[in-house]
């Protein structure tokens, strides 16, 4: 993609230039800061022969930082206003266009869950009617086990997620954790597949 294109060979690799200029400015100020204390201790003690070496070294260290100021300045190592520019144009693009995408899928999305609700309606109607025929067909064992029974009681029909018709049988929340284990296998697997091509560039 043009954006992060961009972010690799221009944004990223400036910050992280500008980074280390900022992180060597922090040392040597801070060494110069240092060095000043020694300089007093040396003049305390009236030690000017290592007054004069401690400056020599405190010339070249403030030399060093006006270089590293004018590096950090330089276009090589911050980024432009036209960079700037460049990159939130193409990102607000490109997003644009994935969030019209996204938009697609999740309509398609929705569509699917109907057509599961569909589908599982059916199921649940199926399931109905095998359990008004196994609540009929209790009702006859238990007037054969006991013909003299005054307590027979006729179910109209069992609640569907009691009735069992293969060895599989689901209710709403067992297809809602199947597809939610679904779904989870998807970013998992499309993670693996970016693993392979060598990670996210």
């Amino acid at each position: 993609m043009k954006t992060i294109k961009l972010f690799n060979e221009k944004i990223y690799k400036k910050t992280n230039a500008a980074k280390q200029l900022r992180l060597d400015h922090h040392n040597v100020v801070s060494e110069l800061s240092q060095l000043d204390a020694k300089i007093d201790y040396c003049r305390r003690e009236k030690d000017f022969a290592e007054v004069s070496k401690l400056k020599k070294l405190q010339s070249e260290l403030e030399d060093k930082i006006g270089v590293l100021e004018e590096q950090l300045k330089d276009e090589g190592n911050s980024i432009t206003e036209k960079e700037f520019k460049a990159f939130y144009d193409s990102y607000n693009e490109e997003l644009n266009v994935l969030q019209t995408t996204h938009s697609k899928l999740n309509e398609q999305m929705l569509e699917k869950i109907n057509e599961l609700k569909s589908i599982f309606a059916e199921l649940d109607e199926n399931k109905h009617v095998a359990g008004r025929l196994i609540s009929r067909k209790r009702y006859v064992d238990a007037y054969k086990n006991s013909p003299e029974s005054t307590s027979l009681i006729l179910e109209d029909s069992l609640p569907t997620h009691k009735v069992i018709l293969g060895s599989k049988e689901s209710d709403a929340r067992d297809y809602s954790w199947i597809v939610e284990n679904s779904l989870s296998s998807a970013i998992t697997e499309n993670a693996q597949k970016r693993y392979n091509n060598g990670g996210t560039k």
